[in-house]
């Protein structure tokens, strides 16, 4: 994943003996103590759940970590023992490491997630003066995975950016440089000495550099917003703005909403529009609300309900009564109880349909369809998503924000827009509905930038794709595996990506996506042109290495090349060493 390992030979100091010292010495500097979980059993979860010592142990709890236990047998062991007793020594050190480190290293965002939600702190140092977020990223060297998500998971916890050299991230879609700046930007990372900077160069992917940029322009929440969201368990909430890309006005709203709502504990639905062009994160905003706040999730598709029967089910004294419908069945199922529900492509939605819903709107009263029982829709979240406005939205986004910084974009004041959404959704749906909807959610189209953070999420996930281990037996045929694909300049081939391949409003992701298909493509052909047979055996061997980077193809035209790294290349033909 080191998206600058053949970057080296041109960004980075021209002594190359240098270097190579700053990276055997970051390397050796890196590795956490080894730890066993004492068990006779071969299965590590089941010495952890034994309980063997009677005390919480955070030892215990690190070696359990290394030694690969589950996130669920974390999670019995931390509620086997009392709050305070596992919040008082959570921070512990662990053989002069802090036990955040162990799930840092170990790359697990939900074990990560449980020891930050019992009170460990995000902040603290490992290797003495190392922060751990640094240590997430620059880690990343010698493992060869996707540490995006427990980067994310540390800023959505407070963790301070500028921890991280800020000249390194500020402008997130150049690559980082190895030489230091030469004024500013460096007081508050006095841990990063070149030997750290040199690896960060290598690690700090794009996507990484553009979460550290976004959390610097986010206002941290105050103690009394901390209090109450930690007593009503709404503090996930404050994870939106790195669960999407772009969409500041829009994470932000959400997360006042949904804050101000359950913080109250209003016994009243609450009705979200999603407004504007599909692709742009209101499915994956509302997907993510089930997973942060552990609420059920009902994703419906309105365009393939023409009637009332089809929306709610036939009510008593029609045919098939029993059968019900997704929805009835999740309203009933979730009485009295929260839960999300996300109407998508609302706007396809006919009049009979949306009549039938105005009271569970309203009040959150309903009748069960199958038997007529009072249904408590009183504590549920409606997200109702629309391609209406989306040429309003657009409109006020290249004539108000499209031109400015993205810390300039958060001053802007979208009230006009909000007023012309309002009626939009007023002509579209008559105003009974329109009424029930407690606000209005505009998405707005993808700067150029926030666009090559959307095809760098792609390369990602085909980054983790092709890591994965060869089978070349059933039931999971995987013949293109075992591959670390490393892309040079990852900011330029993804803008390289958006542009040359086009990125469409009104497309959305999908047209981004579409673009790096053909990056999947080129590395599929690259990849098969090897005369020797894939083999379970190459598991064995270090990851082969493939190149990703932009190569000219005449005097004014550059394009996307991908090839083998010959250096990694042993014999037989694959395999290769990093």
């Amino acid at each position: 994943m080191s998206p600058g390992d053949n970057h080296r030979s041109s960004s980075m100091s021209s002594d190359s003996r240098v270097s190579a010292t700053h990276t055997v010495i970051a390397k050796a500097q890196l590795r956490l103590p080894s730890l066993s979980l004492s068990t006779s059993s071969s299965k590590p979860d089941h010495g952890l759940l034994r309980k063997q010592i009677y005390a919480f142990d955070p030892e215990t709890l690190a070696a359990a970590i290394a030694s690969g236990c589950s996130a669920q047998a974390i999670k019995d062991y931390l509620q086997h023992y009392e709050r305070t007793t596992v919040t008082a020594q959570i921070d512990d050190q662990v053989k002069d490491q802090p036990l955040v480190a162990y799930a840092v290293e170990r790359n697990d965002t939900e074990i990560l997630q449980l020891l930050l939600e019992n009170g460990a702190d995000p902040s603290v140092k490992a290797f003495g003066t190392t922060p751990v977020l640094a240590f997430a990223i620059m880690r990343t060297k010698w493992t060869q995975r996707n540490a995006t998500d427990v980067v994310k998971t540390l800023l959505a916890y407070g963790v301070n950016p500028r921890c991280v050299p800020r000249d390194m991230w500020e402008e997130y879609v150049k690559m980082p440089k190895a030489e230091l700046p030469t004024s500013g930007h460096r007081s508050a990372a006095k841990w990063c000495t070149p030997e750290h900077r040199a690896v960060l160069v290598e690690t700090l992917n794009l996507s990484m550099r553009y979460f550290l940029w976004r959390a610097s322009h986010l206002q941290p929440p105050t103690m009394r917003t901390l209090q109450i969201g930690t007593a009503q368990k709404v503090i996930p909430l404050f994870r939106i703005p790195y669960q999407i890309i772009g969409q500041m006005v829009a994470a932000k709203m959400v997360m006042d909403e949904v804050y101000a709502y359950l913080s109250l504990n209003t016994r009243k639905p609450l009705v979200l529009a999603f407004a504007g062009l599909s692709g742009h994160g209101k499915t994956e905003l509302a997907t993510q609300m089930e997973h942060m706040l552990s609420l059920k999730l009902l994703d419906l598709d309105c365009a393939q309900i023409k009637t009332e029967h089809n929306l709610l089910g036939p009510p008593i004294g029609y045919t098939q009564n029993s059968v019900g419908s997704p929805l009835n069945d999740h309203l009933t199922a979730y009485s009295g109880r929260r839960c999300v529900i996300f109407l998508d492509e609302f706007d396809k939605t006919n009049k009979e349909c949306r009549d039938a819903l105005l009271k569970v709107l309203d009040t959150g009263a309903y009748r069960d369809r199958k038997t007529n029982k009072e249904v408590d829709g009183s504590r549920f979240i409606w997200m109702l998503a629309a391609n209406l406005g989306d040429t309003a939205i657009a409109d006020f986004h290249y004539k108000h924000m499209a031109a400015l910084k993205g810390e300039e974009v958060d001053k802007i004041s979208i009230k006009p827009l909000r007023t012309e959404l309002s009626g939009i959704f007023r002509n579209a749906f008559s105003p009974p509905i329109a009424g029930r909807i407690d606000t209005i959610v505009p998405f707005f189209p993808f700067s150029p930038t926030e666009a090559a953070v959307v095809a760098h999420k792609f390369i990602l996930d085909l980054q983790d794709e092709v890591r994965k281990p060869i089978a070349t037996a059933e039931p999971e045929l995987r013949y293109i595996a075992h591959s670390d694909l490393c892309v040079i300049d990852d900011g330029k081939v993804c803008q390289h990506l958006v542009t040359n391949h086009s990125y469409e409003p009104e497309l959305g992701a999908r047209s981004i996506s579409t673009s790096v298909n053909r990056l999947r493509t080129a590395f599929a052909l690259e990849y098969s042109k090897s005369d020797v047979k894939v083999q379970d055996e190459f598991n064995e061997r270090p990851l082969q290495r493939y190149i990703v980077q932009l190569n000219p193809v005449s005097e004014t035209e550059e394009d996307i090349s991908v090839f083998r790294d010959e250096r990694t290349v042993l014999s037989g033909g694959q395999g290769g060493g990093q």
